[in-house]
């Protein structure tokens, strides 16, 4: 447990801390020393967050786990989200022995996030000053995104999202695309970008809600 790249922190059912692996140490500030013996919910919970630390304490002592995102704080009082999942163990006879803590520092991912959000915002009001639609579809997260202008550039309501899985909703944007020659080549474009990781620029007709043909110049790229 001290090779492992996450914190490992194992508790009595009262929260008493009895094992801290060497990642703990780093994550946390704290020797093993320094906090054997000590409960868990005074030493990582940040002070907002020790009410609901206490909660989970509560579920885990019922035999139930429990995973998610949580503020937590190191030796030097700065906070920082961890990714943390808690399981209850038990003996050969069935009684709650203990409970373990696997948890990481997820600043770095939750930064990346913030920062996407940002650029897309950033993107989203540029677009919208220069009447610039666009889409698109996150094969990580499986997400389909179309900004407001490409909704009003196709008729439809603002609210509209196309529905299913990501591969569906895909299929959904290509079907604006005039059928036959124009939807066949933005879908041969898309698809050689995602292959070859060549950006491709081609100009097209796609079908508004309404039935109206409108030219339009597509530019994409793949990452």
């Amino acid at each position: 447990l001290d090779s492992v790249g996450q914190s490992v922190i194992a508790t009595k059912p009262n929260g008493e801390i009895f094992y801290w692996n060497k990642k703990a140490e780093e994550i946390y500030g704290w020797s093993k020393e320094e906090v054997l013996g000590q409960n868990i919910v005074e030493v990582t919970p940040t002070l907002l967050e020790k009410d609901v630390a206490i909660k989970i304490m509560e579920e885990l002592k019922n035999g139930n786990g429990w995973s998610g995102e949580f503020q937590v704080q190191n030796k030097n009082k700065e906070l920082f989200p961890s990714q943390v999942t808690n399981q209850p163990f038990f003996d050969l006879n069935g009684n709650l022995e203990g409970i373990i803590g696997v948890s990481e520092n997820i600043t770095d991912r939750k930064n990346a996030e913030l920062e996407l959000l940002r650029t897309k915002y950033l993107l989203q009001q540029t677009n919208i000053a220069a009447n610039v639609g666009g889409w698109e579809s996150d094969f990580e997260r499986k997400t389909f995104y179309w900004s407001e202008i490409t909704r009003k550039i196709l008729d439809l309501p603002d609210t509209y999202q196309p529905k299913g899985s990501l591969k569906e909703q895909i299929n959904d944007g290509f079907s604006f695309y005039k059928e036959g020659f124009h939807r066949s080549r933005i879908m041969a474009a898309a698809d050689h970008a995602m292959r070859t990781e060549e950006p491709f620029d081609v100009e097209v007709i796609s079908i508004s809600r309404s039935g109206d043909e409108k030219w339009v110049r597509v530019i994409g790229n793949a990452e």
